[in-house]
């Protein structure tokens, strides 16, 4: 599915996002001449720079700056989802809205940098974020290095995950910073389920939550099961009136905002 779509000069005529965590690029023929990967989720949004550069935002709490054919930043943001990425013509800042309610302005004029104050206040709020392990995959603890390993190797590519145990057994998500050429801790990785702490049963399966959604007034609330390893747009398309064909795509919408909410 493409989520969003915009006019480009970046070495085409048009940038699709879609739920694949592929931005793609197209001649307007529909002729498709290339393909910029690193998201590890939906991506939802997309934002010419003037510098010619392209900005992208995801379900993988990340906007990402691309040159060429490189992701050459990653903005890793202390929320579930970064719904929309947007870029000033004047002077290049980008715009972001996240799932956490809050809309950031990031600037690469040191003349408009946020006081020392508010950017150790955002890395805080980034390395304590909680991030369900279902997100992550399965994790063997016991395979995985210690501290030591964000001291003694570097990473590959921009953007690239490694999960650390921490001494006092926890696990740890760092990110590699190209740009600081250093590991940035992104957050810890916790077990998590519905609000019981337990599984929830609905037509014979578990689920981390069930919803009750309000659709339409006056009529009953339809049924929402959802884990939290699966993605919100994809579960939601099945949540209003059930067995037609002819259901709205808003439906699938309104149910993964109500499912990120």
């Amino acid at each position: 599915m493409i989520l969003d779509a915009i006019h480009s000069e970046y070495g085409a005529d048009i940038a699709s996002a879609s739920n694949d965590g592929i931005i793609r690029l197209w001649k307007l023929n529909g002729q498709q001449v290339g393909e910029l990967r690193g998201h590890e989720s939906f991506i939802y949004s997309l934002a010419a720079l003037p510098s010619g550069e392209l900005a992208s935002s995801g379900e993988d709490r990340t906007v990402r700056i691309w040159r060429g054919s490189e992701c050459v930043q990653t903005i890793t943001h202390p929320a579930i989802s970064v719904w929309s990425v947007a870029a000033c013509p004047a002077n290049g800042d980008i715009v972001s809205g996240a799932s956490d309610g809050v809309v950031r302005v990031f600037s690469r004029s040191r003349e408009r940098v946020a006081s020392p104050e508010t950017l150790a206040h955002f890395d805080e709020s980034v390395k304590s974020s909680s991030i369900p392990q279902q997100q992550v995959g399965g994790i063997n603890k016991e395979k995985l290095p210690g501290p030591e390993f964000l001291k003694t190797k570097s990473g590959t590519k921009e953007g690239q995950v490694q999960m650390i145990k921490e001494d006092n057994g926890s696990v740890t998500a760092h990110q590699w910073s190209m740009g600081q050429q250093q590991w940035i801790n992104v957050g810890t990785v916790v077990d998590a389920v519905g609000s019981s702490g337990r599984k929830v049963e609905y037509n014979g399966q578990s689920y981390d939550y069930v919803f009750d959604v309000a659709i339409e007034e006056g009529q009953p609330s339809l049924k929402l099961p959802y884990n939290l390893s699966e993605n919100p747009y994809s579960r939601a398309q099945n949540l209003e009136y059930p067995g037609r064909d002819n259901r709205p795509r808003s439906g699938g919408c309104f149910g993964a905002r109500f499912v990120w909410s």
